[in-house]
């Protein structure tokens, strides 16, 4: 093994080393915290070598940087580029608890393909976007993606928000049961089961297909 060589305080682009940890298969880590505020361990040679620059953040900001210079995304004024950019940083910051509770301290990703801005314009211009829709994943505990993600209204942004805050069912004819969720819908006084689904946006869109399927009446639809 080499010389022990001290790196307390050294800063390696965003990282700024705050200890020594230990010496694990014969390499030596330490306690580093990027300036977005995660605290990591990272080997010496990743941060001697430069294999790490960060946490992550480096790449989303040089993803942002670069991307500036496609066309609509020039300067970043363009809403779907905004959308973009926020749902890159919402993933790789730990500066808003709030935003880290729901997102990076869950795991929440972003698909890599998606760090280039013109592959995710594609997606969404082919996908339905339009000036008035935000993206939403279908399962809010799984990675924004492509297919994860539709285009919503801010009802049904609304509806997933109340259920991070803790509310249970926030759609009609649709209820939990233990991690599973249940559609059903009444019909001249006749229960009729719609099965279980993992999420409770998919029961929901079980429920809507049905109402529309048999061109119901009196039944207003959970997604809007």
């Amino acid at each position: 093994m080499g010389k022990f060589i001290d790196l307390t305080d050294l800063v390696y682009k965003y990282w700024t080393v705050l200890r020594f940890s230990e010496i694990r298969n014969k390499r030596t880590f330490w306690v580093c915290q990027c300036k977005c505020g995660t605290i990591k361990e990272v080997s010496a040679n990743n941060l001697r070598q430069k294999h790490s620059y960060s946490c992550g953040c480096f790449n989303v900001e040089r993803a942002i940087e670069t991307n500036t210079t496609h066309g609509d995304a020039i300067l970043g004024k363009t809403r779907l580029y905004k959308i973009w950019a926020g749902m890159l940083k919402r993933c790789n910051s730990n500066l808003d608890p709030d935003t880290y509770k729901h997102y990076s301290g869950k795991g929440i990703t972003v698909n890599k393909t998606w760090h280039d801005y013109p592959i995710f314009k594609e997606w969404a211009i082919t996908h339905g976007y339009t000036e008035d829709l935000t993206i939403e994943r279908i399962d809010s505990n799984k990675p924004y993606s492509p297919n994860n993600c539709i285009w919503a209204t801010k009802i049904i942004q609304a509806r997933n928000r109340k259920k991070l805050e803790g509310s249970l069912n926030t759609y009609k004819g649709i209820y939990q049961s233990g991690s599973k969720w249940i559609a059903r819908i009444t019909v001249n006084k006749k229960l009729i089961h719609l099965g279980t689904y993992t999420t409770e946006f998919e029961a929901a869109q079980v429920r809507d297909n049905y109402v529309k399927e048999h061109k119901l009446e009196g039944f207003s639809l959970n997604l809007i």
